[in-house]
């Protein structure tokens, strides 16, 4: 890449500082709204299955198209289009249901569990799309610096995305089923999948200094990224519990991730770590040996094993235990408030979120965060089988139709899907002079890339 443009771009993803966390979950909640339109417009107008071209093409249009216009044209109007949306699903669900009591569904829901239910697979799937749009999409004028990964602190939409496949990657992890005791083949997987992880950040460093394409080094630093974060994670977290087999347990889960977050934010805030992360050992924001030019992503991972632990907590939650949907709902949302009272405490008390520190304000914002997706999908997920078995009495019939195809294949690739994405942003970057392109031109970009990695 020329250098100029290189430079351009590095100065163009710089100076961010977030947005509201109003902001944050109106966004978080359109995301919910379109899977639902995908779900409601299935289950009115198609009873047969179809190709899965045209499945995902469908897809495309309820799920990806309206994400990247609340992403990027309509960002500025997202409770608005809360609003719309909304109305739209109250429609859908009005037109579906006929003249079925509410308390004939209130009254099934109350009983039912969450043994078949798809929430987690939508929730996965959907950080995953969510991301896919976001990293091509912050390259153009047409996406919000609000939404940008903040520069040290605050909180924006990309600063969701690593602490939340970091927290959806611990719930669906072996770890989940193990109660007093961690499989040594567990440990040898987990090893095994952690050092392909690491060759893939080594081969993403090299890439980068090789083609001289644009680079964030406050992120994570000169020769780390966040696949290389990712394995040395899993590999502390298998370690940690294999040594120590009673924090499997849940409660120990909850007290291991609290310990070494409020540890990790005692050094930061009073044994100077913090003024390292930013300026270096020796104040002068120089990068001289490995450590010193890694600090942000050496650092940082103690931040995320935090939150790698607490989403195998809720993982043994909502997976292993067996509790009514309507409990699940109340625990998530038990855990969103708690989530965002001790975010606004923090905040309050001058300790804003950091994702470049993965500070105990990141690890508070997440919980919340996390919590209020997974809450969202359980919601939608109870709705749909409560709606079909109330209507149809026979709960197999259109079960297939209830998860989108689009989130179904994304779940089953989640490494592919994002290794894919990455490529094709890196492509696109080379052959694209994004800064330079009108809104126009930038959405219909977008949208191309995405539907053809979605196909």
């Amino acid at each position: 890449m020329d250098a100029d443009l290189k430079k351009a771009k590095e100065l163009f993803i710089l100076n961010t500082h977030g947005t509201t966390l109003i902001d944050i979950f109106s966004t978080a909640t359109l995301s919910v709204l379109c899977c639902v339109l995908s779900i409601g417009f299935r289950l009115i107008y198609i009873q047969n299955r179809l190709h899965w071209f045209l499945d995902l093409c469908i897809d495309n249009v309820l799920i990806v198209i309206p994400m990247v216009l609340f992403f990027t044209v309509f960002s500025n109007f997202n409770c608005l289009s809360v609003v719309i949306l909304l109305i739209s699903v109250l429609i859908l669900l009005y037109l579906y249901t006929e003249k079925k009591s509410f308390m004939t569904i209130l009254n099934f829901i109350k009983e039912m569990d969450t043994g078949d239910f798809h929430y987690i697979s939508i929730y996965k799937a959907n950080i995953q799309i969510a991301t896919a749009v976001c990293i091509l999409a912050v390259d153009f004028n047409v996406f919000p610096r609000r939404f940008a990964k903040a520069d040290v602190f605050g909180i924006g939409v990309m600063d969701c995305a690593v602490g939340s496949i970091i927290f959806s990657t611990a719930m669906t992890s072996s770890f989940v089923r193990q109660s007093n005791k961690l499989n040594v083949q567990i440990l040898i997987k987990t090893f095994k999948s952690s050092i392909f992880l690491l060759a893939l950040g080594i081969f993403r460093v090299t890439l980068i200094k090789i083609a001289n394409y644009q680079e964030n080094i406050s992120e994570y630093g000169v020769h780390w990224n966040f696949f290389i974060t990712l394995a040395f994670v899993k590999i502390f977290a298998s370690v940690i519990l294999y040594i120590l087999p009673f924090l499997l347990k849940q409660t120990c889960l909850v007290m291991i991730s609290f310990g070494i977050i409020i540890i990790y934010q005692t050094m930061l805030s009073s044994f100077g770590l913090a003024s390292i992360i930013q300026s270096g050992f020796n104040g002068d924001n120089q990068r001289v040996s490995f450590i010193d030019a890694n600090r942000e992503g050496i650092c940082s991972t103690l931040g995320y094993i935090s939150i790698y632990f607490f989403g195998i907590f809720f993982g043994k939650q909502l997976i292993k235990t067996k509790y009514k949907a309507i409990n699940k709902v109340c625990w998530l949302g038990l855990w969103f408030f708690i989530g965002c009272t001790l975010t606004n405490i923090l905040g309050y008390l001058s300790m804003p979120i950091s994702r470049q520190m993965a500070n105990l304000s990141y690890f508070c914002f997440q919980i919340s965060f996390n919590a209020f997706l997974l809450l969202g999908f359980l919601i939608v997920d109870i709705v749909t089988f409560a709606i079909i078995n109330v209507k149809k009495k026979r709960r197999n019939e259109i079960t297939n139709y209830n998860i989108p195809l689009l989130y179904k294949v994304v779940n089953q690739n989640l490494l592919v899907y994002f290794l894919l994405a990455n490529v094709m942003t890196g492509a696109i970057n080379f052959y694209v002079q994004t800064l330079d392109q009108p809104y126009s031109t930038s959405l219909l970009i977008i949208y191309a890339y995405m539907f053809l990695l979605n196909i």
